[in-house]
């Protein structure tokens, strides 16, 4: 089922959300905030969660430069970072996945334990 599921959401994702262009604008606004909250001492943990591993795997098979673009907005994310704003990306996978159900309800949602293997070390 969780097959299914995934390849389900690899279709729906790939022909409308992951062909959104990324506006210049919102980083722009992004970063600012970051600075803002960075200068008021507030710390800020910003996660990018992962895609399940076959949904990677056929996102890379099926189009390389959509898979290298998801990789280039991890560098400009990270580049964002400043004291007290931490960026942690796990585009790459969860530490400890098995690509399985304990970990994946679908190809997007991650299930309470991948959220804990993803959040635990950054607490």
């Amino acid at each position: 089922m969780l097959s299914k599921e995934i390849q389900i959401l690899y279709e729906n994702y790939l022909n409308a959300v992951l062909r959104q262009e990324q506006d210049e604008t919102y980083w722009r606004i992004l970063a600012d905030q970051f600075t803002q909250w960075s200068q008021a001492g507030i710390e800020v943990i910003y996660v990018l969660p992962p895609y399940h591993p076959d949904f990677m795997k056929r996102m890379q098979k099926d189009n390389p430069e959509l898979y290298r673009n998801h990789f280039k907005m991890v560098e400009r994310l990270l580049a964002l970072s400043l004291p007290n704003v931490r960026v942690a990306s796990y585009l790459e996978g969860i530490p400890g996945d098995d690509g399985g159900p304990r970990y994946w309800n679908d190809g997007v949602h991650f299930t309470c334990l991948g959220a804990i293997k993803m959040l635990a070390p950054l607490l």
